[in-house]
């Protein structure tokens, strides 16, 4: 199903809600004549600000951008339902599978990543994968499971993750009294933040 929000070219760059750079939205603006994709509808003459839709794939997730739209093609396209015959060539073809073909970049779902992986995001926020679910740091109530960050993230940014290792040779780590600063520094390297959490908790701390 696509969008129904219609994003102003450079106003205020909302295009970066689909991961969209500016020139990946110019360039797809150039391509389609700023006509809709399937009707052929000028993005001037398409109400209420005269800019087409962004179209995706919520099948792949927001990242997925199928091409532009008008908004009363935009709303016939139903996520779920058939595709319609005017749509077909259009659908066929889809704006991002190119551009990741392009890129070299899979846009199948890969394994999750194991505990302890962890994710730095272009917006800037760490998500840390923990026994249950992805946890974002800065953000105590902000989890996804591994479907969410899949469809909220671009494939060619997910690559970025950094995966945990193991060894099974277990590591012996010394903690000196002596030193809180190191004993914290490693609590927090090593703990997702529920983990580091219980121990302050029973620590009597609240930092």
């Amino acid at each position: 199903m696509a969008s129904s929000r219609t994003l102003p070219a450079h106003e205020n760059c909302n295009h970066t809600k689909y991961w969209l750079t500016c020139e990946q939205y110019e360039e797809l603006i150039a391509a389609c004549g700023n006509r809709c994709q399937t009707c052929g509808l000028p993005g001037y003459d398409n109400p209420p600000h005269r800019k087409l839709f962004i179209d995706h794939d919520y099948g792949y997730g927001i990242w997925a951008v199928r091409g532009l739209l008008c908004g009363r093609c935009n709303n016939k396209l139903k996520w779920g339902e058939p595709a319609p015959e005017w749509a077909t060539n259009y659908l066929a073809d889809p704006w991002f599978k190119r551009a990741f073909a392009e890129m070299g970049v899979s846009i199948e779902r890969q394994t999750e990543p194991p505990v302890g992986s962890y994710f730095d995001s272009p917006r800037g926020t760490r998500w840390v994968r923990t026994a249950n679910h992805w946890q974002n740091e800065s953000f105590a109530r902000s989890t996804r499971d591994w479907h969410g960050m899949c469809r909220d993230f671009s494939p060619a940014d997910l690559r970025n993750i950094k995966v945990a290792t193991f060894t099974s040779r277990p590591v012996k780590v010394v903690l000196d009294p002596k030193q809180p600063d190191e004993i914290a520094a490693l609590l927090r390297r090593h703990l997702s933040p529920q983990q580091l959490s219980k121990v302050l908790f029973f620590l009597g701390r609240d930092d």
